[in-house]
């Protein structure tokens, strides 16, 4: 893959990131996080004139950059 294209990608990604952190008080946390993902994505597409599995890709990039996950193995506990 180019450097620019990658340079592209990043301007692109960094663009939808700031677009979902203005636009984050129409999502409050009352909603579910499957309807708080949707209003995002709906977001995405109607801002950026993208195609719904592009959008959806772009709004989990900005969940998993934004949240943490315990990914350590969980003992077995004897009881």
């Amino acid at each position: 893959m180019a450097l620019r294209s990658c340079d592209r990608q990043l301007d692109n990604l960094s663009r939808v990131f700031r677009a979902l952190e203005e636009h984050l008080a129409e999502f409050p946390s009352s909603l579910t996080a499957r309807e708080r993902a949707a209003g995002m994505c709906g977001l995405v597409q109607r801002r950026f004139l993208l195609s719904p599995p592009l959008a959806w890709e772009y709004v989990a990039a900005y969940f998993f950059a934004f949240h943490e996950f315990a990914v350590l193995p969980r003992r077995a506990v004897a009881l």
